[in-house]
């Protein structure tokens, strides 16, 4: 069974419009705003939303929109009520009050052909237990609502390639022995695990269904990654 680091999952996103993203998040109450320069023309906006992070990637470079399973995200904020911002990269965001729909963090729809062996895959890699509401799966404080769909979009392209949601996030303590140990579970190798200067050592999974996952060993939630047997990015 997986070890978290952190009882949520953070949500990532690129984008070529960054300030529509802004100003949006500024007006919905999404707080917690802190800036990372990631190299290669991106810079990093993640805004906390309860235990979790919105992380808004803007890149220099053109990116079109592509295929995703995962489209629109709920996140806690400080509002009186639920606000939405339907982004140009079909990306839909809405902002609501701590509790509303049960929501104390965030929580994604994800679009599947085959929601049962979504559902048992996050069980296996990520120990999901199931929610109140049917259809609605929780990692942490984090809930994934999965919808059946025979027609939705598998993304096996990079998560670094295109805009929209391409990725969530899940803070684990051995980025070596988690990637090893999901890849035996049916997923799919997107990138081998790598040091992120003193920062992070992280790797990419595909989920069965092409959903990318990013597993990060974050030194602020696991102390020092300096032994961490993996190469420098």
């Amino acid at each position: 069974m997986v070890e978290l680091a952190k009882q949520a999952i953070d949500v990532g996103i690129m984008t070529n419009a960054w300030d529509d993203y802004r100003v949006a998040m500024e007006s919905m109450g999404v707080g917690g705003h802190e800036f990372l320069k990631l190299g290669g023309g991106a810079h990093q906006h993640r805004f906390r939303c309860g235990e979790a992070i919105l992380k808004i990637n803007s890149l220099r470079a053109p990116v079109e929109p592509r295929p995703t399973t995962i489209r629109s995200v709920r996140v806690v904020a400080v509002t009186d009520g639920p606000q939405t911002f339907e982004a140009s990269d079909d990306v839909r965001i809405e902002a609501v009050p701590a509790g509303y729909d049960g929501i104390t963090t965030n929580e994604v729809d994800w679009q599947t052909p085959d929601p049962a062996v979504i559902v048992q895959f996050l069980i296996d890699a990520f120990g999901a237990v199931p929610s109140v509401d049917t259809d609605v799966w929780t990692i942490g404080s984090s809930r994934i609502r999965l919808v059946a769909d025979a027609d939705a979009p598998a993304d096996h392209g990079s998560p670094r390639e295109g805009s929209g949601i391409r990725y969530l996030t899940v803070q684990i303590f051995d980025v070596v022995a988690e990637h090893a140990r999901v890849l035996a579970l049916g997923a799919t190798e997107g990138a081998a695990p790598v040091r992120m200067g003193e920062t992070a050592a992280i790797s990419f999974v595909v989920a069965p269904d092409g959903t990318w996952i990013e597993l990060s060993q974050r030194a602020s939630l696991t102390g020092s990654i300096a032994a961490a047997p993996v190469p420098d990015r």
